[in-house]
């Protein structure tokens, strides 16, 4: 693999998004239909003599914090001296798995530099160093759209061609943090008796092969009614801002919302560019509000 060279980080959106109760360690189960995003953040490869070294624009979070330097240090195996240069475009906090994506690009970067050089990276190690570095890495290894299960090392990638629908995204005010979204669901499922049961799960697989269905036939009436996330109300409480611009999106002419995983960012849908592009030029220069236009990303879009 000749230095320098890039790959794209897609962002991620949960199209469905159910929270099961905690198990092993304290973690949640979960499961979700995952899509990649045209919006993504680049990795940059380049050589270097200071070892392996990772290196963020903008500098946003410290080098041992960021997952794109924890993920290639989590395979546990000598590293080549290259400089990883993560280019953020996705926010931080938002619920669009950015940081994951990161991570998972540069687990690809590493791997296949590694192979070049006749130090394969198996299949198998990847998918351990995915999980060690965090819950979506292992999704977001799979590119398109995917099944997400367990912990988050489940994945099935589902074959679907994806329609041309716009997709608004925005983040106003304040980020969310994972592990404070997680608590105020647990907070709030405690106030009420445990109404899980085994029939969740086939509900919700029915649900996720409706949406399979939706997307691969532009169907946008049924994509829009099988949307859900479960942090959305507890979210949207705790975090007026974020209702705000969910209805902000609406009063844009959104036909479907969506927060986006635990928040902050929320998506609006479009069937028609037009009214996107619309949209967005409305949201521009909006305080404290980033905004940006992105559509469904297929497999393979990542190179």
């Amino acid at each position: 693999m000749k230095l320098p060279f890039s790959l794209k980080a897609p962002a991620k959106i949960n199209l469905r998004l159910r929270v099961d109760g905690v198990g092993d360690a304290g973690l949640h189960r979960i499961h979700s239909m995952m899509a990649d995003l045209g919006l993504s953040d680049e990795i940059r490869f380049e050589d270097t003599s200071d070892g392996f070294c990772v290196e963020c624009d903008p500098p946003l979070v410290p080098e041992r914090e960021n997952l794109a330097w924890r993920a290639p240090m989590s395979l546990q195996s000598p590293l080549p001296q290259v400089r990883i240069n993560v280019l953020k475009r996705i926010p931080l906090e938002a619920g669009l798995g950015g940081g994951s994506s990161d991570a998972a690009a540069a687990l690809r970067g590493i791997a296949m530099i590694m192979e070049a050089r006749g130090e394969p990276v198996t299949p198998q190690a990847m998918l351990e160093a995915a999980s060690r570095t965090g819950a979506d890495v292992p999704a977001c290894l799979c590119e398109g759209l995917k099944v997400v299960e367990g912990y988050g090392e489940r994945v099935r990638p589902l074959d679907c061609r994806l329609p041309p629908w716009s997709i608004v995204l925005l983040r106003c005010g304040a980020g969310v943090l994972t592990a404070r979204a997680y608590a105020l669901l647990d907070d709030d499922r405690s106030r009420v008796a445990d109404s899980s049961n085994p029939a969740d799960v086939a509900r919700d697989d029915e649900a996720i092969e409706g949406m399979r269905h939706a997307l691969d036939s532009c169907d946008f009436s049924q994509f829009r009614s099988l949307l859900h996330n479960d942090f959305t109300d507890v979210v949207e409480r705790a975090y007026p801002h974020i209702a705000r611009a969910r209805r902000r999106l609406e009063g844009l002419g959104a036909q479907a919302t969506l927060l986006c995983g635990s928040g902050s960012c929320v998506a609006g849908f479009y069937e028609r560019t037009a009214g996107a592009s619309a949209a967005v030029q409305a949201l521009a220069g909006a305080s404290g509000c980033w905004s940006a236009l992105t559509a469904f990303a297929p497999a393979g879009a990542a190179v």
